[in-house]
């Protein structure tokens, strides 16, 4: 309960958003072994962008959180890593991280995991661990794993090239808003020589996209717009 309404305090959810107020909450609950809190609370202290920015005590919850079984601790931990957020990247520690998250069953670590094999990012290039753990994570309902798998079927990345199971995955994971799977099943549809040709979808899906700040999108639809002024001109 006092993980809750730390919680509802960090956004402001039915109460006034107040950080010190939920860092209260989520200590109490940390203190009591909650490992939600233990969680919210490195995760809080790393990312806000308020006076209570603190990476060095936000990462020493993370790990005591970690430490309690959160999957979620250990695949922050492991984004850390990856990315070089204030510490050295380092792809094989973000790996382990990622491991040790991917066996409490942690859907974004088993995607992340995934896209180290895909890319070759501290481990030798492994199209079909990538597939492996894509499809573990896809089959959770993680959306970013749908349209990463979705992007080797498309391709033929590891796997025959699968039309339709690209198109499945990329429509999962539109429905859960991911913009880069909108994106891909624009290019789908844009594509002439495919059953799934349908412009008009396209554009759709490219203008949700822009208006979202999705780059290539923008540009693509400018693309367009141009070719369909110079073919009316």
């Amino acid at each position: 309960a006092m993980s809750n309404c730390g919680y509802m305090k960090e956004l402001g959810l039915g109460t006034n958003l107040d950080e010190e107020e939920a860092i209260r909450f989520y200590r109490s609950a940390a203190g009591r072994g909650c490992v939600e809190a233990a969680y919210n609370l490195g995760r809080l202290h790393i990312f806000t962008k308020t006076i209570y920015d603190d990476f060095d005590l936000g990462r020493e919850w993370l790990h005591k959180a970690a430490k309690m079984g959160s999957g979620d601790a250990y695949n922050l931990l492991g984004c850390i890593e990856y990315k070089g957020l204030k510490v050295k990247r380092d792809y094989e520690q973000a790996r382990q991280f990622f491991l040790q998250a991917e066996r409490l069953g942690n859907a974004a670590a088993k995607n992340n995991l995934a896209w180290l094999y895909q890319h070759g990012y501290g481990v030798p290039r492994d199209l079909e661990k990538a597939r492996h753990y894509y499809t573990e994570s896809a089959a959770m309902g993680y959306s970013s794993a749908q349209c990463n798998l979705g992007y080797l079927y498309y391709h033929g990345l590891g796997v025959e090239k699968n039309l339709p199971q690209a198109f499945e995955l990329f429509r999962r994971a539109v429905e859960a808003e991911n913009s880069t799977a909108m994106f891909n099943l624009a290019l789908l549809h844009l594509d002439p020589d495919s059953a799934y040709h349908e412009p008009a979808r396209a554009a759709f899906l490219l203008k949700k996209c822009a208006l979202e700040g999705f780059t290539e999108a923008r540009d693509l639809l400018e693309q367009i717009r141009a070719k369909e002024a110079s073919g009316r001109a």
